[in-house]
């Protein structure tokens, strides 16, 4: 008969990160009652387990009276999930803290338990005894897993349920009468989507709530994507998704090419590096390696502008240091030259910039965002961020587009 002692060590305390509404008592190791009915378990009978049990029924009334002298039973929280979901994240790692805390104070409850209960049976007996002894921790510890497993498969299924309550929205860009157009809407109707206008999306009490699928015929892209409507401010919203497709099947299969996924690239203007400081010009080039941090940008350069450049690098202090900049970042991939075109000639008018950067846009259909960058915004703002391109100073560009570029972190090169 193995001889038992009061467990000596007090209780130890809650650690801090533990603050779940989950109680759970575990009494100490030598006072567990015998109503859990451990030992009746199949897949644990036999005499390999009979010293316990009599040494169990032998000393279970002396064990009753010494309980109340012993170490206080110790609390971790009690279960309670009655209220709305409002951290699921927060709340399933505060679980999982829960069941470590449960574990470690287990681990060290059975260590006092089994300096209690004497030295380890030799190997021998290690078959016929010693498993046994553990076997109501065990059985407390598979009793805690199933009620954690239980409430965190509760959390997950909460947060699915919230998720897939979000509304979920489309835009098809019609581009005629074609029947492709009428399947596409089928399907995306099945499929639980409800059609809206892009504006009237925009203008919602909550646009951040709600989801939108933003759907275009891949051969309509090079025309018709930047017709869209809010075509910019539904750039800026991380909730609204733009997919092309080759047919209807597209859609349900998720097999559609996503556009303006993420990343960007600027533009400037043809004055920009005659009038832009080497202070801004420096702090432009910082901006460009933060972003490419969490997604690809570039800044595309007429072939025109560079060559302005390195003709007034012999009279020019100031031009040769800029110069000195863009070659080192074009040999980081922070800057690209584009190939002579027509925006290039002399006699090209004003409106050739235009298309030029609509072109770029459908180009690098991946880039989130195009920004044309000039020192007279508001000559050309209208026009272009009615087609998608945000129009900004060097200033506003240093001030707003990190901001507005950091919830868009994939790669699209």
């Amino acid at each position: 008969m193995f001889k038992t002692s009061p467990v000596r060590e007090a209780p130890i305390p809650l650690s801090p990160r533990s603050r779940s509404p989950l109680q759970v008592t575990v009494l100490p190791s030598d006072t567990r009652p015998s109503g859990l009915g451990w030992h009746r378990r199949s897949g644990w009978h036999g005499d390999s387990c009979s010293p316990w049990q009599d040494t169990l029924r032998n000393e279970k009334s002396r064990t009753r009276s010494q309980s109340q002298g012993r170490t206080a039973p110790f609390h971790l929280g009690k279960l309670k999930y009655n209220n709305k979901l409002e951290d699921s994240q927060g709340d399933i790692a505060v679980i999982l803290d829960e069941y470590a805390e449960f574990n470690r104070v287990m681990l060290s409850r059975a260590e006092a338990g089994s300096e209690g209960r004497g030295p380890v049976p030799a190997h021998g007996e290690a078959a016929s005894k010693w498993p046994c002894t553990s076997l109501p921790g065990r059985m407390a510890a598979f009793e805690m897993i199933a009620d954690l497993c239980s409430t965190l498969r509760f959390r997950l299924r909460s947060m699915a349920k919230e998720a897939c309550g979000r509304a979920s929205m489309f835009y098809l860009v019609e581009t005629g009468k074609d029947p492709f157009f009428a399947s596409v809407k089928t399907l995306l109707k099945k499929d639980g989507r409800v059609e809206i206008e892009p504006l009237s999306f925009c203008e919602a009490r909550r646009p951040d709530a709600d989801r939108l699928l933003v759907v275009i015929r891949n051969e309509d892209i090079s025309s018709h994507i930047h017709n869209v409507p809010c075509l910019l401010e539904l750039k800026h919203r991380p909730n609204v998704v733009f997919a092309g497709v080759d047919s209807p099947e597209d859609i349900t299969g998720r097999m559609y090419q996503e556009l303006f996924h993420t990343g960007g690239f600027m533009v400037s203007d043809n004055e920009l590096l005659e009038t832009v400081t080497l202070g801004q010009l420096k702090e432009v080039v910082k901006v460009l390696e933060k972003l490419n941090r969490s997604g690809r940008w570039k800044w595309l350069l007429h072939y025109k502008e560079s060559k302005k450049l390195r003709e007034g690098v012999r009279a020019d202090a100031n031009a040769r240091k800029k110069h000195l900049i863009l070659r080192s970042c074009q040999g980081a991939d922070l800057i690209e030259v584009l190939r002579y075109h027509a925006c290039d000639s002399s006699a090209s008018p004003g409106s050739q910039y235009v298309e030029c950067l609509l072109n770029l846009q459908v180009e690098r259909v991946g880039a989130r965002f195009a920004v044309y960058l000039t020192e007279k915004p508001s000559a050309s703002r209208e026009v272009l961020e009615s087609k998608g391109i945000l129009v900004a100073d060097v200033n506003a560009f240093l001030g707003t587009v990190q901001k507005a570029a950091a919830p868009f972190r994939r790669s699209y090169w």
